[in-house]
């Protein structure tokens, strides 16, 4: 199986895989590489270009990228890990953490995309009003690759945890809805500190 092409058609079968056959530093490499892909994308439209040379945010991405993504990933299969234990999962830590890594390879794929962006074309790249082939066949590109990471990502907490694609789901959308009300929270407190120093 040639886990590049096969994630597309079969993501389960594909994490399925990397849980069976493949170690986890080669999980950890396919991670680092698709956060650097996005920590890139992550500068489109900040305008920084021409103010900041696009080889020093290049460059900045590939020192930061791999720190800041071992750090989110671990939390991410902790995450995954604990609700997918909660819903009647079975999965080992490892299992969790080389399945989930399948959800990168659609960043890995898309990072020579976004890297002929930045430098074909770098004002369409930072600056959102400016639109031209590059920009469009970029936004097309970062809308797939974010849905097929989230439907890799089901897939490979289902394989992981060995149940079904509903619990799979509900093990994704827990965290995402815990957090989004936390920083409802923190946003709501913030306000009521802010309100209440003002009378």
């Amino acid at each position: 199986m040639h886990p590049f092409r096969s994630v597309w058609l079969h993501p389960k079968q594909t994490a399925r895989f990397f849980i069976d056959q493949k170690s986890v530093l080669y999980a950890m490499v396919i991670v680092v590489l698709g956060f650097m892909a996005s920590g890139l994308l992550g500068f489109q439209n900040t305008g920084m270009y021409p103010d900041i040379p696009y080889a020093w945010i290049v460059i900045s991405v590939l020192i930061f990228a791999p720190i800041l993504g071992v750090i989110t990933y671990g939390i991410s299969v902790g995450i995954s890990f604990f609700i997918g234990k909660l819903l009647g999962g079975t999965g080992t830590f490892s299992d969790v953490g080389k399945g989930l890594s399948a959800g990168y390879i659609p960043f890995v794929v898309a990072g020579p995309i976004y890297l002929l962006w930045l430098v074909i074309s770098p004002e369409s790249f930072f600056v959102q009003e400016v639109t031209d082939v590059m920009a469009i066949l970029g936004a097309i590109v970062s809308i797939v690759t974010s849905i097929w990471a989230v439907v890799i990502t089901i897939g490979a907490l289902a394989e992981a945890h060995r149940y079904s694609t509903e619990r799979a789901f509900l093990t994704v959308i827990i965290p995402t809805i815990l957090l989004f009300a936390a920083l409802i929270a923190i946003i709501f407190f913030i306000i009521a500190v802010f309100t209440a120093a003002n009378l």
